[in-house]
């Protein structure tokens, strides 16, 4: 008898280990500029390890946690986004917190997606949008982001079909960033199409000159569109591992039965952390 699902031989290789096996091996020898996975190598601001440090002290904070993210840092996203992207989100319909984006995207196509139904994303991208879709029995779609086109997607490749669309921007691996234009755009076509957009905004804080936009800026998307955030980069908290998902209420309400079955939440003290990350966006994220 084998000890492992067929799925799990599709998935024997994971590009950021192997690229963490090369680069131990290469260290033996040679001194390494990691440009690969996004993981700062320096502290979080004291600020916010002052924050993990003072919650310990409370009794709350060692208790089970709230399945979608306490209510402290929920109201701190929603701050953040008044703030940020001057979108009015409800914290009890709208924001779910996450042990990390990457938990949130794999997971995610297990609330949504029927067996056969096909989830397109882009490529080159984040290993974890096919892996999650496969995992979820729906067919994965590639859809080539071309250098000609400086690497923004081609609306005239997506699938018919489609119920998940996994977009990137500001873009991993590429850089690339689109503007309000092609959010609209890219919104309307969800509404006509009738398919769920998901954007991994996991880079939306870094940048230089213009702040890239939520797809939540745009009329409409509020219907259509879940967002994933990360505090990993902006706030180099990689090891934390807290995220958070905002966007279609309905979408996030799925999300939510279904993570009460796989976790029991965040850590007290990382939420109160990530809460005092939110809360100074504007000193600390610089």
């Amino acid at each position: 008898m084998q000890y492992k699902s067929t799925r799990i031989d599709e998935f024997s290789t994971y590009a950021f280990a192997e690229l963490d096996r090369v680069k131990r091996e290469v260290s033996k020898t040679r001194r390494i500029i990691d440009m690969g996975v996004g993981d700062p190598d320096i502290p979080p601001p004291k600020e916010i390890q002052g924050a993990l440090v003072s919650s310990l002290g409370e009794a709350r904070t060692h208790r089970y946690p709230s399945y979608r993210g306490s209510e402290k840092l929920r109201n701190s996203i929603v701050r953040f986004f008044l703030n940020r992207y001057k979108i009015k989100l409800d914290a009890d319909k709208n924001v779910l917190v996450l042990i990390g984006s990457k938990e949130g995207i794999f997971h995610f196509p297990l609330a949504i997606l029927n067996s056969g139904d096909i989830a397109a994303y882009t490529e080159p991208g984040y290993p974890v949008y096919n892996a999650g879709i496969v995992f979820a029995d729906g067919v994965p779609q590639k859809i080539p982001l071309r250098p000609e086109n400086d690497f923004i997607l081609d609306f005239d490749d997506i699938p018919d079909g489609t119920k998940i669309l996994w977009v990137n921007y500001p873009n991993n691996p590429t850089s690339a960033t689109v503007g309000l234009d092609f959010w609209k755009e890219l919104v309307e076509i969800a509404h006509r199409k009738n398919f769920l957009i998901a954007n991994d905004a996991a880079y939306n804080e870094i940048y230089f000159g213009e702040p890239p936009h939520s797809i939540l800026e745009v009329d409409g998307a509020i219907d259509v569109a879940v967002e994933f955030h990360s505090l990993s980069k902006t706030f180099c908290m990689t090891g934390w591992r807290v995220g958070f998902v905002v966007g279609n209420s309905e979408a996030l309400n799925s999300f939510l039965i279904l993570k009460r079955y796989i976790d029991s939440g965040i850590f007290g003290a990382v939420q109160d952390a990530a809460k005092t990350a939110l809360d100074n966006y504007w000193t600390l994220a610089e």
